[in-house]
């Protein structure tokens, strides 16, 4: 019979790719040796598919808006420091806030009146604390007189994850004027947390760079209260017995965000005109480069005085001794003692310390 063109190129084309399926599933040498005689079909072998591997996905970490910082506990709590800083527009003999705090988020160090709580400022004032570990810590500032502020109330706070100050709601409960129950719109209660955790980028973004400028910016100055100037009040400054130099200008006042250098000052409430007083001031500055300098001001009725002494400083950190010799004659009866820190230029937090002057 004859074969059309058409099929005998199909039938050359079919027996093509059987020949091609039968030679390539053998092995080589193992096809020689094991061949097989018995006149039948020849068995083909299945390639056995080799087991595919499947990446198992990584676990995917939900940011929680902040990265960790700041320096675990031994019993891995994160250590961190919540600030409330006070001021006031009219006269007040004391206050009452309730501060609310997450708990799923840690607590407070200590319970109850044991809690870890200092205060700055507020003049001849009783400070009462208390904890009382449901999210809830109560503070109290009072005093015979009007207190005199700024107010600083500092706690530790032992985080199991970091907290920031949209973490922390202070409510002002009650205030005290002129011996009864004043307005507590008069009061305001700003929180801070030191070392307050930095924002993580979202993912896919490129991180943000935060810059940090050292150069000095204008902060609001408060209209110094007594054009006499400070000599009205110290007549002389010495550490280590080198002279504070006398700076006839506005005392220069930290800005937002400040760091806190001066970690304590130890020294007498009541002095004596003519007297030389000391105070010993235990400060950090973390200068790594710089010549650190001393400030030492007046605040009288809740605004600073013209002039300040300066004074340069040994090392970045260490504790001194701070000789103030007060003014032979004082027409004042109390007035507060500033002391802070600057470096190239930038201003620390002021540690104030009251003064009765008799």
């Amino acid at each position: 019979m004859r074969v059309r063109p058409v099929e005998a190129k199909l039938v050359l084309v079919m027996i093509t790719v059987v020949a091609v399926l039968v030679s390539g599933c053998g092995d080589g040498a193992d096809n020689e040796s094991n061949g097989n005689d018995n006149g039948g079909p020849v068995p083909i072998r299945t390639a056995t598919p080799a087991p595919i591997r499947t990446a198992t996905p990584a676990s995917n970490v939900t940011p929680t808006g902040f990265a960790p910082s700041g320096t675990p506990t031994p019993g891995g709590a994160l250590q961190q420091f919540v600030n409330i800083d006070f001021t006031t527009t009219e006269g007040v003999q004391g206050f009452q806030v309730q501060v609310s705090y997450p708990i799923e988020k840690g607590s407070f160090a200590g319970s109850g009146s044991a809690v870890a709580c200092s205060i700055t400022g507020g003049g001849a004032a009783f400070f009462t604390k208390n904890d009382k570990d449901d999210g809830d810590l109560v503070l109290s500032v009072a005093g015979a007189e009007n207190l005199i502020f700024p107010v600083e109330i500092a706690c530790q706070f032992d985080a199991t994850s970091p907290i920031t100050s949209s973490d922390i709601a202070v409510t002002v409960d009650e205030v005290t004027q002129n011996n009864a129950s004043g307005d507590t719109r008069v009061l305001t209660a700003t929180a801070s947390v030191d070392g307050e955790p930095a924002p993580t980028p979202t993912p896919g973004t490129s991180p943000s760079v935060t810059t940090i400028d050292l150069t000095p910016t204008p902060t609001s100055i408060r209209t110094p209260v007594d054009p006499a100037g400070i000599e009205r009040y110290i007549a002389a400054v010495r550490v280590s017995g080198v002279d504070a130099s006398l700076v006839n200008d506005e005392l220069p006042t930290e800005g937002d965000g400040a760091p806190r250098t001066i970690d304590d000052v130890q020294g007498p409430a009541v002095v004596h005109a003519g007297d030389t007083v000391p105070f010993d001031v235990a400060f950090d500055t973390g200068a790594l480069s710089g010549t650190p300098e001393l400030l030492v001001g007046i605040i009288a009725q809740g605004s600073p005085v013209r002039g300040f002494y300066v004074v340069p400083l040994a090392g970045p950190a260490g504790f001194l001794t701070l000789d103030v010799q007060i003014a032979a004659s004082i027409d004042q009866s109390a007035a507060t003692l500033s002391i802070a820190t600057r470096l190239n230029g930038v201003v620390g937090r002021s540690f104030p310390r009251e003064l009765t002057f008799e």
